[in-house]
């Protein structure tokens, strides 16, 4: 092995970051990975960002990886949105996991990837997610999977004619539900 990974392991064994039973069983809960590929990726989280946290260019390169001809940037920027609560411009493993959790484990539950997602995506906070919110988060997701997004406004309008049962202009977190 070489030194820059020696080196890496060595700044991981002195870290005081540890993950704690109780964030085992949220991420357990919430990601529905198991409590060993949670220690995995925890383990190489840590390599890489010894401090515990990442910023929002490194969140950007960790999905590029995943998705090498999309962009990542509104994404991202949603994500840091919805989980940088003390908006120090970094996020924990645990909000990581939670923010891409779809991308890692695929639709084991597609459930509880719709509920954890409307967090994400309801940018204010109102317990719902308005005809704005809903174009934003398409493009979002057209974006990274570098679709055309002059589809999006169509793709919003069905979602809510569709979906928008209350007929209110926005989704409840039920009616978001059914929609993913």
């Amino acid at each position: 092995m070489g030194t820059e990974f020696s080196s890496a392991i060595s700044n991981y064994n002195k870290t005081k970051c540890i993950l704690t039973e109780a964030q085992i069983r949220m991420l357990e809960d919430n990601t529905h990975m198991s409590r060993e590929e949670i220690k995995e990726w925890y383990q190489a989280f840590m390599i890489e960002y010894p401090d515990g946290s990442i910023d929002r260019n490194e969140f950007k390169a960790i999905i590029k990886k995943n998705y090498p001809k999309g962009n990542p940037d509104m994404y991202a920027r949603m994500a840091f949105k919805a989980f940088d609560k003390d908006q120090n411009k970094k996020i924990t493993f645990d909000e990581f996991m939670l923010a891409t959790s779809f991308i890692i484990t695929g639709n084991r539950d597609p459930r509880k990837t719709a509920e954890n997602s409307f967090n994400m995506y309801d940018i204010n906070g109102d317990g719902k997610i308005n005809r704005e919110e809903l174009g934003m988060m398409l493009t979002a997701i057209y974006n990274l999977l570098n679709l055309d997004t002059r589809q999006v406004r169509n793709k919003r309008d069905e979602v809510l004619k569709r979906y928008d049962v209350n007929i209110n202009g926005s989704l409840n977190k039920g009616e978001f539900i059914e929609f993913m």
